[in-house]
């Protein structure tokens, strides 16, 4: 197999096959290599860029993610407890904040949403972070997913005494 020139570089050139292969496995595999290459981008930088003020800023974003992701990984226990318990129309899963605001705006066009959203929701969620909707004859509590399995322990506790 002959070699190519790519600018200062010397490769090995694809056969057609190669080609078809490479390109068959990049359409298949997009998501993984897109956050891959996030991934990559973001080493590079730590590495060979940051300032201390840059990594302070990523130190915290470090942190409140993996608060979120902590958030995300007790979904299956709320999720578990809303099936046992038949409260699929008294408890709801938002994925994120946006969810809860996009589906108000669709019920109700003529409520201000948005600065409902801007002063219930916002203060107390991060924007990645999943919201647990508690329904009640004539109103909603907002809470978090650490929040909503202490309700639901206290629930099940108060249910077996």
């Amino acid at each position: 197999m002959a070699l190519k020139q790519e600018g200062s570089v010397r490769v090995m050139a694809q056969t057609a096959a190669q080609k078809r292969a490479q390109q068959k496995y990049n359409a298949k595999h997009k998501e993984q290599r897109k956050l891959m290459s996030y991934r990559n981008t973001a080493r590079v930088f730590i590495r060979s860029y940051a300032s201390n003020d840059d990594l302070a800023e990523l130190q915290e974003l470090m942190m409140s993610r993996t608060l979120v992701n902590r958030e995300r990984e007790q979904l299956p226990t709320i999720e578990s407890y809303i099936t046992q318990h038949d409260l699929a129309d008294k408890l709801i899963i938002w994925d994120r904040p946006e969810e809860l605001l996009t589906a108000r705006q669709k019920t109700d066009e003529e409520t201000d949403w948005q600065d409902w959203f801007d002063q219930t929701i916002t203060p107390h969620f991060n924007r990645d972070e999943p919201v647990i909707e508690f329904k009640t004859a004539n109103q909603s509590k907002y809470y978090s997913c650490t929040q909503a399995i202490a309700i639901l322990d206290w629930q099940r506790q108060g249910a077996q005494s």
